[in-house]
């Protein structure tokens, strides 16, 4: 049984496929090479882009692939550099595994570079990228990536992808969860609920946690609600704070809490029931981010919003490979949102 990757025994095939016709020949359509090979898109694709790496096949829009050469010239493997904030949580070790379940099968050298959490670090690793040798970039930025600059030359030069969070003056492809309608529905589902008095836990500056605030306002908005957002902060710590140090015990009486993330409404559980409060029969506390890992070592079992964090890896990878094969180079920010599910973690929290 050949151990190949699919796109490298389906690559094989149509090298002797082109040396059968000739130079400055078409090959068929897309449509009819999936047809022919019986291979899947993404799979062509790969082969295809590796038979173009090679010299063999060149392709324009509007024409098709032409083939070039008969004779493939040796080909240097493709680097991908991964910036990532830290290796800290559970949630970056799944966007890492779906990165590596696209790029892992082919020719392609990954170097990771982990900022542990130090804004300084991450800068200079943006700016030492604009002079390294690397043929893409899967960048991710965590809670402060407002304070993040991204430098305009490698816009212009290099073939990034984002994921979670967009910084400033980024152009390319964002990557990341529908935090918006997320937050909306869950909000929306604690109103059908009988939840009215909701207050909103607001996290950082980032992207992410100002777009769960805008799902939780819309969502508000929408039943005449009264609207309570606080800028609590995105750590256990700050959760458990600002409910044993901000609000007193009559405040927190009637109401419930959506937190912009999982680690913000452990907090606030803690200090809730430091408060004396039962949950969820006092207070309903929910959460934005699935992180299993810290809320199964949590005593507090919680209602949250799961990224599939797995997803946009897998996304961000087939992003920037489809920008390193593309004709043009993409000159305008886009975002590209994956669905969140509503994980209701016991029966004791079902909302």
């Amino acid at each position: 049984m050949n151990s190949q990757p699919k796109y490298k025994i389906l690559a094989e095939t149509m090298r002797k496929f082109i040396n059968r016709k000739k130079i400055d020949q078409l090959l068929p359509s897309e449509a009819e090479m999936i047809k022919k090979f019986k291979a899947s898109r993404n799979t062509l694709r790969s082969a295809l882009a590796l038979l173009k790496d090679e010299g063999l096949i060149d392709s324009k829009a509007g024409i098709g692939t032409r083939i070039i050469s008969l004779v493939p010239k040796k080909i240097k493997k493709k680097i991908i550099q991964v910036i990532l904030p830290t290796t800290g949580y559970q949630f970056f070790y799944e966007i890492m595994d779906g990165i590596n379940a696209i790029l892992g099968p082919l020719d392609i050298v990954l170097q990771y570079k982990n900022c542990n959490n130090n804004l300084k670090v991450e800068q200079q690793y943006l700016q030492d990228a604009i002079t390294e040798e690397f043929d893409g970039l899967i960048y991710m930025s965590y809670f402060n990536s407002n304070k993040i600059c991204f430098p305009p030359e490698l816009n212009k030069n290099k073939k990034v992808v984002m994921v979670n969070n967009k910084v400033k003056g980024f152009e390319g492809t964002l990557i990341t969860s529908d935090n918006e309608e997320g937050a909306h529905m869950m909000v929306a589902h604690m109103i059908k609920k009988g939840h009215q008095n909701i207050i909103h836990l607001g996290g950082a500056e980032c992207s992410s946690h100002q777009d769960r605030k805008k799902g939780y306002i819309k969502a508000m908005s929408e039943k005449n609600l009264e609207i309570h957002v606080f800028p609590v902060g995105s750590s256990i710590e700050d959760g458990y704070n600002f409910i044993t140090k901000v609000l007193n015990k009559k405040q927190i009486a009637g109401s419930s809490f959506f937190c912009a993330n999982d680690f913000s409404a452990l907090g606030c559980c803690k200090g809730l029931k430091k408060l004396g409060f039962e949950l969820p029969e006092d207070v309903l506390v929910t959460g934005f981010g699935g992180l299993n890992d810290q809320i199964s070592s949590s005593t507090f079992s919680l209602t949250t919003m799961k990224q599939d964090a797995y997803e946009l890896g897998k996304k961000a990878a087939e992003q920037l490979i489809d920008d390193i094969h593309g004709e043009k180079k993409c000159s305008a920010f886009k975002e590209i949102n994956l669905p969140v599910s509503l994980v209701k973690q016991s029966s004791k929290v079902f909302l």
